[in-house]
This record gives structure tokens, C-alpha cells and sequence, in this order.
């Protein structure tokens, strides 16, 4: 069994969690006696020699979630890995969101062999049980199916990681079940647990942590077909958006807020108007209220992150407008634009400061 790297947490504290499948490790007395190999991999390209890098662990793991499902089996390493050893991003969007991104690959150990690389294509999602797993897109459709077009898997790679690219980044989206890819028989499925549906049933609780001392960047977007902006604290979605969404233009980061309630911060609700395709965002428990009741085309997505009510702690006015043609809302913390947009677009009505954030992280 091998996992690709202890995994990347949202706050980048360099916690060792790590990742498998729970057909390899499914309690605590197995996960005790965990042996990890690090850099296990040749020397140079095409060479049969080990990487001097090559570094043993027998300090074994804490097990924080195992679930047969999805093949999940998710630890924290009772020793940090060594020098150099590579944490992994990991995503949370459910399968729908590859349709236009087909290319993934694995990184493994095919029996315990140095490590390999493998290349292929997503081709849908799949229901597995009892050593078999056929197409579905229903409740049970809870692995990733891939045919590899460059490399194999073999028995002793269960548990590896598969990952896809967006915005030039890696993410972790499953790990191996398993599957009939083999050197004899190379266009053979191979079926990974999704990594989708843990994370948000449980592996999020460490790995999106977010800080209540260290403030986040939120990312602005503009819509071309709507004409209106999108905002995002969240990396994987900036990526995915940027990556998946031609008519999204991305504008970088807009302003600083925390991803958890802060001292002193509140909530800023985020909505989704179906009939538009606009986001709306407000701190205001009231208006978030009244959306809500009476508003019932507009989707309540949760907490989008944390701001003031008030200007403390250094932090700067967030100015609103209402675009009455496109029904969307605009929101900037930069007064040169405020003012620009009251001088030259009377198109957007000024509503006021929103609330307030920073400028600075």
C-alpha cells in the first residue's frame, strides 16, 4: 500500500496527515504498526538503484477516519516525514466538475517496486463492491473510474494516489481500490475511493480548519455573460473556476477576510440566484433572513468568510452597489474605484459600506 505524501491542510500547518485505503489499514492496531518508505524511487531515469534519499519510518500513525465505502482510510503520522517530503493539495468538488478536464494520474508502488508513474483518463463514476464495480452515477457511484494510456498499476499499489490538474496545480482526488490494469493487461479500469466524499463528511473537520489569528485572501472574478462578480476564500474553487469556466475573468485577490470567526468578526452569507446565475453576499443577519424567506430562487450556500460589523482592528470599508439591469450586486474595498464607478457608471446604484474588511493579510 502506498500513499502519495501526508496531506496539505488549508492553513499549511505541516501536519502529517496521510491517506490510504481502508482495505489496507482499516484500525488503530494496524495503523500502529504503519512502516512508511520515503523517496523510495531510483536514483535517476530509468536507473534500477534506490535514491539515496531513501528514508524508513516505523513510528506508525493515529487512524482519525476509516470507512469501507469509499475505501478511505485517513491518519496522522506519529512522526513528522523527513526533510523534502512533499504534502499533497487535495480537492474537494465532486465528480461532475472533471467533465472537461479528462486527464489524471497516479503516483505508486506497483509491488513494491520503486516508485511509478501512470497517466490516463477519468472516465466516469462507479459503484464497487465484492471485487467488482460497474458504471453509476447513483448514490452508490462512490469511486472514479480511469484507463491508463501511459503506464499500469499492479498488485501493492492500493491505497496510491490519484490526482488531477488545475491552474498548473495538483490535487488529490482518490485513492486506489483497485481494479484489472496490469502490464499483462494495460487498458484494464482501475477504481479510485472518491476523495470528495469523505472530505466533506468528515476530513474536512482537519483539514479545512480555517484560522481565527491568520486572515485569508478572497479572490473577484467577472462574469462576461452576466455582468456580475464572483467572490471565493477557497483556493480549489478560484482554480476550478479559472480552469473550467471560460467566461469567468479572474481578477485576483479583492480583499482579506478570515475563514473563521475571529474576535470580534461575523458572518458574511453567500447565495446563488438560480435565475441569474449571480452570487449575492451579505453580513447582515436580517437581510440574510429575509433572502431566505422570501427570496426562494436565491440558493443559501453558507458562511463565505468573516468580517466586521465595524471599523476596528484595522480594518477598511467594503462598499456596495446595485446593478439594476443584471440584478446582481458589486462590492469593492478600493475607494478610487468606489468613486469611479459613482462618476462614470450610473448604471450601479451605491448602497453604503457592506461591511468591513482588509486590505492586508
Amino acid at each position: 500500500m502506498y500513499a502519495p505524501a501526508p496531506c496539505y491542510d488549508r492553513m499549511s500547518t505541516g501536519t502529517p496527515y496521510f491517506l490510504s485505503a481502508n482495505h489496507c489499514i482499516s484500525n488503530q492496531t494496524v495503523a500502529s504498526t504503519l512502516y512508511t518508505y520515503w523517496s523510495y524511487k531510483s536514483a535517476s531515469c530509468n536507473s534500477t538503484q534506490v535514491s539515496p534519499a531513501a528514508v524508513a519510518m516505523t513510528s506508525g500513525a493515529t487512524l482519525l477516519y476509516a470507512e469501507s465505502t469509499t475505501d478511505t482510510s485517513f491518519m496522522r503520522l506519529n512522526s513528522q516525514p523527513p526533510a523534502g517530503a512533499l504534502f499533497a493539495g487535495s480537492s474537494p468538488f465532486d465528480p461532475s466538475s472533471f467533465d472537461s478536464i479528462q486527464g489524471v494520474y497516479g503516483v505508486h508502488h506497483p509491488k513494491g517496486d520503486l516508485q511509478k508513474y501512470s497517466e490516463g483518463d477519468y472516465l466516469g463514476t462507479a459503484a464497487c463492491a465484492n471485487s467488482s464495480c460497474s458504471s453509476s452515477t447513483g448514490s452508490n457511484a462512490k469511486f472514479l473510474a480511469v484507463r491508463w494510456n501511459r503506464g499500469v498499476t499492479e498488485g501493492g499499489s492500493s491505497g496510491s494516489g490519484l490526482f488531477r490538474r488545475l491552474n498548473g496545480k495538483d490535487y488529490l482526488v482518490g485513492q486506489l481500490w483497485g481494479g484489472a490494469s496490469s502490464c499483462i493487461q494495460p487498458t484494464g479500469y482501475d477504481f479510485y475511493g472518491r476523495f470528495d466524499l469523505p472530505f466533506n463528511t468528515a476530513l474536512q473537520r482537519w483539514l479545512n480548519a480555517p484560522s481565527t489569528t491568520v486572515r485569508t485572501t478572497i479572490y473577484r472574478f467577472y462574469n462576461t455573460r452576466t455582468g456580475a462578480h464572483f467572490y471565493t476564500s477557497s483556493m480549489p474553487e478560484r482554480d476550478l473556476v479559472i480552469t473550467t469556466l471560460r467566461e469567468y475573468n479572474y481578477e485576483g485577490p479583492a480583499f482579506f477576510a478570515f475563514g473563521a470567526a475571529a474576535a470580534g468578526t461575523s458572518p458574511v452569507y453567500r447565495f446563488y440566484n438560480t435565475r441569474t446565475g449571480a452570487h449575492f453576499y451579505t453580513i447582515s443577519e436580517q437581510e440574510r433572513a429575509n433572502v431566505q424567506a422570501t427570496l426562494p430562487w436565491y440558493s443559501y450556500e453558507g458562511v463565505a468568510w468573516y468580517a466586521n460589523t465595524s471599523q476596528t482592528g484595522g480594518a477598511t470599508p467594503m462598499f456596495r452597489f446595485y446593478q439594476t439591469k443584471v440584478q446582481t450586486h458589486f462590492y469593492t474595498i478600493n475607494a478610487s474605484e468606489r468613486d469611479s464607478i459613482q462618476q462614470n457608471l450610473p448604471i450601479y446604484t451605491y448602497e453604503g459600506i457592506a461591511y468591513f474588511s482588509w486590505t492586508n493579510l
